[in-house]
């Protein structure tokens, strides 16, 4: 029997993460409302992860630590947000920490152009600015960069053809990953439902499980695309996106903008006076520059 309580709380989360939100941030909030915790007392970060990536919650069956088929109870989330979210905290270079990679739309994210290492703010003497992280290769005002990239991001959110260019599922090569997934889950469906009938015993069970879970990993890998809608919501294809981006927290807009670009600092010839947009070299992740989509 699900507990209706901890169901809303394990949606909640997730739909938090899928929005942008920290774990840390996410803790803190359940704190503050007074959620009880599945052990009592306060929240921790490590509990809220476990929560909402418990298997159980998709549905699916475990046995022995492996995944090999879906459970017979009504899940809590359906598959496909269960594996965004999963894709989402697995990824390496999710930052959930605050501070100063925190308190700027780009810092941590856009990259120097000469070596390659990522921009941080720092002052130029008193100017705020991105610097290069290794070697101080390149710097540029803070608010020149911020408001080019906001432009070209909400310039590209606000066409009507948004939708289709940032619609992962329809790439192909997705499409047949997503396919192989499918089939491969199926199959240990039909292994798990055969163990259950006495068909198969406990070894030969584990067998089938061990040859196709790594197949199933590598192609749910190649399938795993996050799906940014949730996180998307009001700014795709519409003309009120730079309205909705303001109601967004700086957490969320830095996950906009990390998940939609790719930010390069130029180096620029020496004596230059003024910004120069050309030095700031902006890539939508579906591989167009920006001069092409604006």
């Amino acid at each position: 029997m699900l507990d209706p309580t901890e169901a809303e709380v394990v949606r909640g989360i997730a739909r938090d993460i899928l929005a942008g939100k920290s774990i840390r941030s996410i803790t803190k909030y359940l704190n503050e409302c007074g959620v009880a915790s599945p052990r009592g007392g306060e929240w921790q970060k490590g509990m809220v992860r476990h929560l909402v990536l418990r298997p159980r919650n998709a549905g699916i069956r475990i046995h022995r630590g492996q995944e090999i088929g879906e459970g017979t109870w009504e899940p809590l989330l359906d598959r496909g947000t269960f594996e965004q979210v999963r894709a989402v905290l697995a990824d390496p270079a999710r930052r959930t920490s605050v501070g100063t990679a925190a308190a700027h739309l780009l810092s941590g994210i856009a990259r120097c152009g000469v070596c390659g290492a990522t921009v941080r703010f720092a002052m130029n003497r008193t100017v705020p600015s991105y610097r290069c992280s290794g070697r101080s290769c390149v710097s540029r005002r803070a608010e020149d960069v911020d408001r080019l990239v906001t432009e070209v991001v909400l310039g590209r959110l606000a066409r009507p053809d948004a939708a289709d260019l940032l619609a992962p599922s329809r790439r192909p090569e997705r499409a047949q990953a997503a396919e192989e997934v499918r089939s491969l889950r199926a199959r240990l469906d039909t292994a798990a439902d055969d163990y259950a009938d006495g068909k198969i015993d406990a070894r030969q069970l584990e067998r089938i499980t061990a040859r196709l879970r790594p197949k199933l990993t590598d192609s749910e890998a190649r399938a795993r695309t996050v799906d940014d809608y949730p996180l998307l919501e009001g700014l795709v294809g519409q003309e009120r996106a730079r309205e909705v981006w303001g109601t967004r927290t700086l957490a969320q807009q830095r996950a906009i903008v990390d998940a939609l670009v790719m930010v390069t600092v130029l180096p620029t010839r020496q004596g230059a006076r003024g910004f120069d947009p050309r030095s700031v070299d902006i890539l939508w992740r579906g591989g167009q520059a920006h001069g092409a989509s604006t």
